[in-house]
Protein backbone atom coordinates (compact mmCIF):
# COMPACT_ATOMS: atom_id res chain seq x y z
CA UNK A 1 0.00 0.00 0.00
CA UNK A 2 1.16 3.52 -0.84
CA UNK A 3 -0.15 6.39 0.75
CA UNK A 4 0.74 9.88 1.16
CA UNK A 5 -0.20 13.40 0.35
CA UNK A 6 2.15 15.71 -0.25
CA UNK A 7 1.47 19.49 0.66
CA UNK A 8 3.68 22.52 0.82
CA UNK A 9 2.75 24.03 3.60
CA UNK A 10 4.41 28.01 3.62
CA UNK A 11 2.97 31.19 3.78
CA UNK A 12 5.24 34.47 3.01
CA UNK A 13 8.64 32.32 3.63
CA UNK A 14 7.33 30.82 7.12
CA UNK A 15 6.48 26.80 7.14
CA UNK A 16 2.68 26.62 8.89
CA UNK A 17 1.10 22.93 10.19
CA UNK A 18 -2.91 21.87 9.93
CA UNK A 19 -3.20 20.88 13.21
CA UNK A 20 -6.21 18.16 13.56
CA UNK A 21 -8.23 16.05 15.86
CA UNK A 22 -7.40 12.79 13.79
CA UNK A 23 -3.43 12.66 13.61
CA UNK A 24 -3.23 11.21 10.59
CA UNK A 25 -4.68 14.79 8.92
CA UNK A 26 -2.14 16.95 10.35
CA UNK A 27 0.51 18.32 8.00
CA UNK A 28 3.79 18.35 7.30
CA UNK A 29 4.99 21.90 7.04
CA UNK A 30 7.34 24.06 4.81
CA UNK A 31 9.14 23.00 1.88
CA UNK A 32 10.14 20.15 1.58
CA UNK A 33 11.98 17.73 -0.81
CA UNK A 34 11.93 13.93 -1.40
CA UNK A 35 14.40 10.66 -1.66
CA UNK A 36 14.24 7.18 -2.08
CA UNK A 37 16.79 5.31 -0.28
CA UNK A 38 17.58 2.17 -1.98
CA UNK A 39 19.61 -1.01 -0.04
CA UNK A 40 22.34 -2.95 -1.83
CA UNK A 41 19.67 -5.38 -3.91
CA UNK A 42 18.32 -2.20 -5.42
CA UNK A 43 14.96 -2.82 -3.67
CA UNK A 44 13.94 0.28 -2.10
CA UNK A 45 14.33 1.13 2.02
CA UNK A 46 12.24 4.34 2.38
CA UNK A 47 11.56 7.83 1.31
CA UNK A 48 12.41 10.40 3.80
CA UNK A 49 11.03 14.04 3.25
CA UNK A 50 13.57 17.34 4.39
CA UNK A 51 13.29 20.29 4.89
CA UNK A 52 14.29 22.61 1.87
CA UNK A 53 16.29 24.62 4.13
CA UNK A 54 17.75 22.03 5.82
CA UNK A 55 18.68 19.97 2.55
CA UNK A 56 20.69 24.08 1.50
CA UNK A 57 22.46 24.01 5.17
CA UNK A 58 23.34 20.50 5.58
CA UNK A 59 23.26 19.27 1.86
CA UNK A 60 21.52 16.03 0.61
CA UNK A 61 21.38 12.47 2.49
CA UNK A 62 24.44 10.84 0.89
CA UNK A 63 24.99 7.00 -0.47
CA UNK A 64 27.00 4.73 2.37
CA UNK A 65 26.43 7.50 5.27
CA UNK A 66 23.77 7.30 8.24
CA UNK A 67 20.77 8.77 8.21
CA UNK A 68 18.06 8.64 10.83
CA UNK A 69 14.43 8.34 9.86
CA UNK A 70 11.54 9.64 11.99
CA UNK A 71 7.80 8.89 12.37
CA UNK A 72 6.33 12.03 11.36
CA UNK A 73 3.49 11.25 14.38
CA UNK A 74 5.11 9.23 16.86
CA UNK A 75 8.36 10.84 18.25
CA UNK A 76 9.22 7.47 19.90
CA UNK A 77 9.57 5.59 16.62
CA UNK A 78 12.68 5.75 14.87
CA UNK A 79 15.39 4.14 12.82
CA UNK A 80 18.99 4.37 11.13
CA UNK A 81 19.66 3.55 7.73
CA UNK A 82 22.53 3.39 5.73
CA UNK A 83 21.35 3.36 1.63
CA UNK A 84 23.69 2.28 -0.74
CA UNK A 85 21.62 4.72 -2.94
CA UNK A 86 19.69 7.71 -2.98
CA UNK A 87 17.71 9.59 -5.11
CA UNK A 88 16.55 12.67 -5.43
CA UNK A 89 12.36 12.31 -6.02
CA UNK A 90 11.07 15.76 -6.69
CA UNK A 91 12.08 18.02 -9.92
CA UNK A 92 11.15 21.40 -10.62
CA UNK A 93 9.47 20.97 -14.16
CA UNK A 94 7.97 24.46 -14.14
CA UNK A 95 9.41 28.03 -13.37
CA UNK A 96 8.32 30.71 -15.59
CA UNK A 97 8.50 28.19 -18.47
CA UNK A 98 9.19 24.52 -18.98
CA UNK A 99 12.56 23.29 -17.88
CA UNK A 100 12.22 19.33 -18.48
CA UNK A 101 11.98 18.08 -21.65
CA UNK A 102 8.95 15.16 -22.57
CA UNK A 103 10.07 12.03 -22.33
CA UNK A 104 8.97 9.00 -24.54
CA UNK A 105 5.93 7.46 -23.05
CA UNK A 106 7.97 4.01 -23.44
CA UNK A 107 10.68 5.67 -20.88
CA UNK A 108 7.81 6.64 -18.78
CA UNK A 109 6.27 3.47 -18.62
CA UNK A 110 9.86 1.63 -18.27
CA UNK A 111 10.99 3.97 -15.51
CA UNK A 112 7.42 3.27 -13.81
CA UNK A 113 7.47 -0.57 -13.97
CA UNK A 114 10.94 -0.07 -12.31
CA UNK A 115 10.08 1.79 -9.67
CA UNK A 116 7.42 -1.00 -9.02
CA UNK A 117 9.71 -3.80 -9.15
CA UNK A 118 12.04 -2.10 -7.07
CA UNK A 119 9.57 -2.10 -3.96
CA UNK A 120 9.55 -5.05 -1.39
CA UNK A 121 7.52 -8.14 -1.95
CA UNK A 122 5.58 -7.04 1.28
CA UNK A 123 4.56 -4.10 0.20
CA UNK A 124 2.74 -4.74 -2.99
CA UNK A 125 1.25 -8.51 -2.20
CA UNK A 126 -1.99 -8.60 -3.08
CA UNK A 127 -3.31 -9.61 0.44
CA UNK A 128 -2.47 -7.47 3.80
CA UNK A 129 0.38 -5.04 1.70
CA UNK A 130 2.21 -3.42 4.44
CA UNK A 131 2.53 0.68 4.42
CA UNK A 132 5.42 1.74 2.31
CA UNK A 133 7.61 4.54 5.04
CA UNK A 134 7.51 7.90 4.26
CA UNK A 135 9.89 9.65 6.96
CA UNK A 136 10.92 12.31 8.38
CA UNK A 137 14.77 13.88 8.54
CA UNK A 138 15.40 14.76 12.04
CA UNK A 139 15.25 18.73 10.91
CA UNK A 140 12.30 18.08 9.45
CA UNK A 141 11.06 15.86 12.28
CA UNK A 142 12.24 19.06 15.25
CA UNK A 143 10.49 21.90 12.75
CA UNK A 144 7.00 20.12 12.77
CA UNK A 145 6.96 19.39 16.44
CA UNK A 146 8.10 22.69 17.26
CA UNK A 147 5.64 24.31 15.12
CA UNK A 148 3.00 21.83 16.57
CA UNK A 149 3.61 22.71 20.24
CA UNK A 150 3.58 26.70 19.27
CA UNK A 151 0.42 26.35 17.12
CA UNK A 152 -1.82 23.57 19.47
CA UNK A 153 -4.12 25.19 21.69
CA UNK A 154 -2.97 24.42 25.47
CA UNK A 155 -5.71 23.08 27.72
CA UNK A 156 -6.72 24.36 30.97
CA UNK A 157 -7.41 22.41 33.91
CA UNK A 158 -9.70 24.02 36.32
CA UNK A 159 -10.09 21.83 39.72
CA UNK A 160 -14.15 22.09 39.79
CA UNK A 161 -14.71 21.34 35.50
CA UNK A 162 -11.01 19.38 35.25
CA UNK A 163 -11.79 16.40 32.71
CA UNK A 164 -9.91 12.78 33.25
CA UNK A 165 -7.07 12.58 31.41
CA UNK A 166 -8.99 9.61 29.89
CA UNK A 167 -11.42 11.78 27.99
CA UNK A 168 -8.83 14.33 27.03
CA UNK A 169 -8.41 14.85 23.13
CA UNK A 170 -5.53 15.47 21.60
Amino acid sequence: ALGCVYKLVETSGNPRIKLSQEMVKVSVPGKKLLYRFYERSGKCLADVMMAEEEVATNGAPKEGERFILRHPLDATKRAVCVPARVVPLLHCVWKGELRVQHEEIQKVRQHADDEIKSLRFEHVRHRNPLPYKVSLSQGLFRIMHDLWEEEAPIKELDGSKAPSLESWEC
